[in-house]
C-alpha cells in the first residue's frame, strides 16, 4: 500500500527531529542552544510548507 501524505509528513518530521537532535549534540561553542533550536524550528517549518505545496506544483 502506498503511504499517504500524513505518513510522509510524519516520516519527514521524524527525520527532521533526528537531525535536529544530532545537530544540537554537536553545537559549536559560539552558538547557544536557544539560537540553534530557533534555526531548526524555522527549517522544519519551511520543510513542512514545501511538503504541502510541492504536490500541487507537480499537478501543473
Amino acid at each position: 500500500m502506498k503511504p499517504d501524505g500524513q505518513d510522509q509528513v510524519r516520516a519527514q518530521e521524524d527525520e527532521c527531529l533526528d537531525n535536529s537532535l544530532a545537530e544540537l549534540a554537536s553545537l559549536n561553542e559560539d552558538e547557544t542552544a536557544e539560537e540553534s533550536i530557533e534555526d531548526l524550528q524555522c527549517t522544519k517549518l519551511v520543510t513542512n510548507i514545501r511538503t504541502i505545496l510541492e504536490p500541487e506544483a507537480d499537478l501543473d
